[in-house]
């Protein structure tokens, strides 16, 4: 049996076992408006919209996974407080390791109000090339890659929470985004569950 959740350290796995990311100003060539996903509803949603948004938030997240549960009520927050502003959301669960049924259980406990993509051949995962859950990445009006890595400095190693003041990366981008200023910090490293590919939770 496979375990459904391997516990490691972003940093770790992007400096010591040669994971690569795709860095902020990456230029996604449109694929992204060409995928299309089922939702934890049972609904379909096409990209394809995403070059007509100032920018479009990817959050990949594990139903399991204790960090991606904690960081929901500052996702949350953040994604109330965007009405109007023409920013695309959306969460995304990668791999099959979860049905729908667990995903719409986890997007229900959580109260997550915007859509949680069903990722289930990591198309998107490895498109952006997304390694942990919780990592968010922000694509602008051009599919170009503003930001990616943490949404806060809330954790910084895996059960080991931040002591001092806490920085809102995902918020920043997305301001600076908005009000058409360059991002001060545009690449962090995130901490969380570690992605698994091609893997799946009945081996």
């Amino acid at each position: 049996m496979v375990p459904r959740l391997n516990f490691i350290f972003a940093m770790v796995l992007l400096m010591c076992c040669g994971f690569t990311y795709t860095p902020p100003g990456t230029d996604t060539q449109g694929q992204v408006t060409k995928l299309s996903f089922s939702t934890a509803s049972g609904s379909l949603v096409n990209l394809g919209s995403a070059g007509n948004a100032k920018a479009t938030v990817f959050i990949f997240l594990a139903p399991e996974c204790p960090i991606s549960q904690q960081c929901t009520a500052a996702v949350n927050k953040l994604y109330n407080a965007l009405p109007g502003a023409n920013i695309h959301f959306y969460g995304v669960i990668p791999g099959s390791l979860y049905n729908r049924e667990e995903v719409s259980a986890f997007a229900t406990a959580y109260h997550l109000s915007f859509p949680v993509l069903m990722d289930t051949a990591n198309a998107l995962a490895t498109l952006l090339n997304a390694t942990v859950t919780p990592e968010v990445i922000v694509i602008d009006s051009a599919c170009h890659i503003v930001y990616s890595g943490a949404i806060d400095n809330s954790y910084i190693g895996l059960g080991k929470r931040n002591g001092g003041p806490v920085t809102a990366y995902l918020n920043n981008a997305i301001s600076a985004v908005i009000h058409g200023k360059p991002l001060a910090v545009k690449r962090t490293v995130p901490v969380g569950c570690f992605i698994e590919f091609k893997k799946d939770k009945h081996e």
